[in-house]
């Protein structure tokens, strides 16, 4: 199944394709490499970010500006604001519990 779509015609500032996200690196605002986007789950709530860590890991991301605060096609990569304890290796400080 083929559908012919101008991508450049009805693109919003902040709407992608999921075929566009796929291999993107996920980097942590300081530049860190995350993982890598593996695929993009629908969901009722918001979209999720599927994520390979470098372990391996699957991680889903909430696909809100809060959180991914960067797509950028460009650089081939995501900039992801995690809370603590999203990803395998962050260590949660006791003092955010």
């Amino acid at each position: 199944l083929v559908i012919e779509t101008d991508e450049e015609d009805g693109s919003e500032d902040n709407a992608w394709y999921a075929h566009e996200l796929k291999g993107l690196e996920v980097l942590d605002p300081d530049g860190y490499t995350l993982g890598e986007v593996i695929g993009l789950e629908p969901m009722p709530a918001q979209d999720l970010l599927v994520v390979r860590e470098p372990d391996g890991i699957i991680t889903r991301v909430p696909f809100v500006k809060d959180i991914v605060t960067e797509v950028d096609l460009d650089d081939e990569c995501v900039v992801v604001d995690a809370p603590a304890g999203l990803f395998s290796e962050e260590e949660m400080d006791i003092d955010e519990i």
